[in-house]
């Protein structure tokens, strides 16, 4: 799984990872970042998956794979993208259909 992300995040530039629970997408979107350079990475997730920092999520397995990057969910308000580290902003589904997540 993890290979053929990163492989395909190459060629198309973007990619949505639609995958079942416990197929790695987690990791695969994590390593396919690296592997492509990406200086910005989005995901998009269930808001029970984003997790803490301190508990099992997208923010703590960031943490665990990329020591020094910049995370984001969507409880933070000034979000400024730093150009010499990698940024992830991490939202849930919902956020997008909020009025004041504009």
């Amino acid at each position: 799984m993890q290979k053929l992300i990163a492989y395909r995040l190459k060629q198309y530039k973007r990619y949505g990872n639609f995958s079942g629970v416990g197929s790695g997408k987690t990791i695969s979107a994590i390593l396919a970042g690296q592997y492509v350079g990406a200086k910005n990475t989005l995901v998009i997730t269930f808001n029970s998956t984003i997790g803490n920092e301190d508990e099992r999520g997208w923010t703590n397995e960031i943490r665990n794979a990329v020591k020094n990057a910049n995370i984001y969910t969507k409880t933070d308000k000034d979000v400024t993208f730093s150009e010499n580290s990698k940024n992830y902003l991490v939202l849930n589904y919902e956020t997008f259909q909020q009025t004041d997540s504009i």
